[in-house]
């Protein structure tokens, strides 16, 4: 998977399913394949900043990525939580101690 590094600081505004979440930093896009990638975000809503995990495709006329309804807007209060699952969760799947 190609995965682009870096934090940009643009401050732009995406709809996920309905909601407007002002998107703040975009911490990496991650190549899903299809046209599709995992982007990696600091979102604000509602004056709350969460870690927004979520698909974007590739728009067909336009050539731009628009943001799908897969993924997880995740709150800072579990965010420590979710690291350390998805940490436990390397060694059964990759077959490496987390």
């Amino acid at each position: 998977m190609h995965a682009s590094s870096g934090a940009e600081m643009k401050t732009f505004f995406s709809i996920y399913g309905g909601f407007l979440f002002n998107a703040m930093s975009i911490i990496q896009d991650i190549d899903k394949g299809g046209g599709e990638i995992i982007r990696v975000e600091i979102t604000e809503f509602k004056g709350t900043q969460y870690l927004n995990l979520r698909v974007w495709y590739t728009d067909a006329e336009s050539g731009e990525y628009k943001p799908t309804k897969k993924g997880i807007a995740v709150k800072p209060e579990l965010y420590q939580a979710l690291k350390e699952a998805v940490l436990a969760a390397e060694e059964p799947l990759l077959g490496q101690p987390g």
